[in-house]
C-alpha cells in the first residue's frame, strides 16, 4: 500500500489519492479508506 503504481514510496495518503484518481472514485468511497484512517489513528504515515 505504501508503493506508487512506478515503484515510488509514498505516504498513506498519498497512495489513497492516487488510487482515488486512476479509478476515478472519491477517496472516502475506495474500500481502504476505513482502513488506512485506523492505520494513521495507530500513528502509522
Amino acid at each position: 500500500m505504501r508503493v506508487d503504481s512506478v515503484g515510488n514510496v509514498v505516504s498513506l495518503d498519498g497512495r489513497l489519492e492516487e488510487l482515488s484518481i486512476r479509478y476515478n472514485v472519491p477517496i472516502k468511497e475506495l474500500d481502504s479508506y476505513p482502513i488506512v484512517c485506523e492505520l494513521k489513528q495507530k500513528g502509522f504515515k
